[in-house]
């Protein structure tokens, strides 16, 4: 009973985290402009709920695996959409996933939807204040999750909102979401009257 009840958890896990993130395609950067920036060696770990994850909370749209390193970014118009099998190494964190090859790149949307406008009418209205040795973009999550919403929006520092829609008002540029979180410096959570928004399916 008890490892059938353990099956059923990691599968309804798995089936989370499959709803929260898109497979984009295998992909190669052949005019050597590499859009997706950011370069993290994940080594021997490396694999797509890793990267993705990493991506996410680095507050990036994009995660694409190329054998040992995960790549982040906002865009990727730049690089060449081609056939999957070409995309044939595994992931060393799990075999039966793919991360790319030398060349390509296996890319996927991640769970970070962008800095959003907001105002004093709020465009998402459950509102959670978080203590501020807690407050991460991981954490807004959470609690959204746990809530049983579908979108958390991390502002200012500490505030956490949560909803099932957001974009009343305009997309920002990512420059607007940048006050830190306070239990983790190297996050941005937000800005003033701005949302670190995520799709809490993670």
């Amino acid at each position: 009973m008890f490892q059938l009840t353990v099956l059923l958890y990691t599968l309804l896990a798995v089936l989370q985290f499959c709803e929260g993130i898109k497979y984009q395609g295998c992909y190669s950067d052949e005019d050597g402009f590499e859009d997706l920036q950011d370069v993290n060696p994940l080594g021997h770990v490396n694999d797509v709920q890793e990267c993705v994850n990493l991506c996410t909370f680095k507050a990036y749209k994009f995660a694409g695996l190329r054998d040992k390193a995960c790549y982040c970014g906002d865009k990727f118009e730049n690089f060449c959409k081609i056939d999957d099998t070409f995309c044939n190494k595994a992931c060393p964190g799990n075999g039966q996933q793919k991360c790319g090859s030398s060349e390509m790149y296996s890319i996927y949307s991640t769970n970070y939807l962008g800095c959003w406008k907001d105002s004093p009418t709020r465009d998402m209205r459950n509102f959670n204040s978080m203590p501020f040795y807690k407050a991460t973009l991981q954490e807004c999550v959470r609690l959204c999750h746990e809530k049983g919403f579908k979108y958390a929006g991390a502002q200012y520092y500490l505030h956490c909102y949560c909803d099932n829609r957001f974009g009343t008002y305009s997309e920002l540029d990512k420059s607007s979401c940048s006050t830190r979180c306070r239990g983790n410096f190297q996050q941005n959570c937000g800005g003033v009257f701005a949302n670190s928004v995520f799709d809490t399916q993670i």
